[in-house]
């Protein structure tokens, strides 16, 4: 009776499409089951689950996972047993005088409340770590190479695989049946070639399963006339492609785009002259660049931007304003009466009100403000401070009190995905910040404009050191000094400045 249940069960698993494997590991686990308790199914309780598996963890050591999945075959093997579609309930009742029950429940079995269910010893291994792993596959194909002995290919091929493991998360089954044409194209990460995607056809599961992993490692992109040659591919010549299908190419495109190029090409020689490489580029050596040379260094601009939207190198701050331009700032009158309307008027929205004002009051970015997170809000004594530039600024009032009602009643939480949003302005895109383009829109039907940024800046500049202040709004330093000399407040009158707005005291 006990073989024909195991039969009838491998068959109905079958009809699942489940693997052959599969089927076979749990007939066997149900053997070992019934030899362990003794006893047939009609006769297993409850007891005889929890003594197993109190055995499977005390003695013979096994993981949590593999006790919860032992469990759960038992629970779906009497699952079947007990389903009185298929009779076995009344067939045992009337040779045995009982029956099947179900044993396996969520008051006596395993259950899966943990995302990472590994040994705390097992950890990954650090970037650091496997940079060494893939630095010693490479010296094994040298050596072999340097004693003249066979088996050169052979090791660069494990290491390939190797790297090829890490870099897109693939099990063994996978990786061994992985073929050149199973990668392509990936439209959102051009810099990547035809290796922007890998198919997987051989996954996990029954059928088997079909996935596909994007190329994200940056080291996949390691030659800086690769990443120059990828600009010019996909970013010139693709736009000048498209004007041309439109039929609105400008006379001016290409001459603009051999002038972008020829400064990307000269900033790549700069850095080489300074030893950095493209994906080991700094903050400091981009406020070199634009701090010395001639006017056409910021054509390199674009470059740059590109470069870090497609992480061939760390994001980096790129300078807005460029240099030898003198901004028309706001008038004073216009951006007080402009700022006391936003402190005063409740009938506007109050996400208009907090944008407006970061604006007017500390130079703030449209980029900078949807970055914005939740965390970079903080309530200290009834103040609120807000983080700018890895520094918590206490806010006036009533800003302090919008920013704090804003975070309480956040805007395109409507969706699932939005609940648990980091940002203090969601986007009506899941776990994205609201875009730059809608503040902008906002801001510009509040009056506020690039003038009321300068205003904001010129005002700053006179309480605040240069170095300071550009760090604080994401400046290049040199402009912040020479914007600073030309409104006369510098280092040097920081300190009486401070003094005349100091309060006297008798």
């Amino acid at each position: 009776m006990f073989e024909a249940m195991l039969e009838g069960w491998r068959q109905q698993q079958l009809s699942r499409n489940l693997a052959f494997g599969t089927v076979d590991a749990r007939l066997d686990l149900l053997r070992r089951f019934q030899d362990h308790s003794g006893e047939f199914p009609w006769q297993w309780t409850p007891q005889h689950l929890e003594e197993w598996s109190t055995d499977l963890r005390a003695v013979r050591g096994l993981a949590l996972s593999t006790v919860r999945a032992y469990q759960l075959a038992i629970r779906s093997f009497l699952g079947y047993v007990c389903e009185p579609f298929y009779g076995w309930d009344v067939e045992c009742e009337k040779r045995f005088g009982t029956h099947p029950i179900q044993i396996s429940h969520d008051w006596n079995s395993a259950k899966h409340i943990l995302d990472v269910e590994g040994r705390p010893q097992r950890r990954a291994l650090t970037r650091q770590e496997l940079q060494l792993l893939f630095d010693a596959a490479d010296e094994m194909v040298e050596e072999i190479r340097r004693n003249g002995r066979k088996g050169a290919v052979a090791a660069f091929r494990d290491a390939a695989m190797l790297k090829t493991a890490y870099a897109f998360g693939l099990r063994r089954r996978e990786l061994v049946r992985l073929e050149v044409h199973d990668f392509g194209r990936n439209p959102k990460a051009t810099e990547f070639g035809d290796f922007g995607v890998c198919y997987i056809r051989f996954g996990k599961g029954s059928g088997p399963k079909r996935r596909s992993v994007l190329t994200v490692m940056p080291w996949s992109v390691t030659d800086d006339r690769q990443a120059l040659a990828t600009y010019i591919r996909w970013h010139h010549r693709h736009r000048i492609l498209q004007q041309l299908d439109n039929g609105a190419v400008r006379a001016s495109a290409f001459s603009t785009a051999r002038q972008q190029s020829r400064a990307a090409l000269d900033f790549l020689n700069w850095l080489r002259a300074r030893g950095t490489l493209l994906a080991e580029c700094t903050q400091h050596d981009i406020d070199d660049w634009f701090a010395d040379g001639p006017t056409t260094r910021l054509l390199a601009r674009i470059f740059m931007t590109f470069a870090i939207r497609r992480r061939l190198c760390p994001k980096l701050r790129i300078p807005n304003q460029p240099r030898g331009v003198a901004p028309t700032a706001q008038p004073q009158p216009e951006r007080i009466a402009l700022v006391r309307k936003l402190f005063t008027d409740d009938t506007l929205p109050p996400i208009d009100r907090v944008v407006g004002l970061l604006v007017l009051l500390y130079d703030m970015p449209a980029t900078r403000i949807a970055q914005i997170r939740l965390d970079d809000v903080t309530t200290d004594s009834g103040q609120v401070f807000l983080r700018i530039a890895e520094e918590d600024l206490p806010m006036p009032e009533p800003l302090g009190c919008l920013i704090t009602d804003l975070t309480a009643q956040r805007r395109n939480m409507g969706t699932a995905a939005n609940l648990t949003s980091p940002w203090m302005l969601p986007g009506q895109r899941p776990n994205r910040p609201i875009s730059t383009a809608r503040l902008r829109e906002r801001l510009r039907r509040l009056g506020v404009t690039g003038a009321g940024r300068v205003a904001a800046f010129n005002e700053l500049l006179r309480e605040i050191p240069a170095p300071v202040l550009a760090d604080l709004v994401g400046c290049n330093p040199k402009f912040a000094a020479e914007r600073a000399s030309l409104l006369a407040a510098d280092w040097s009158t920081y300190a009486a400045i401070r003094a005349r707005r100091a309060p006297s005291h008798p």
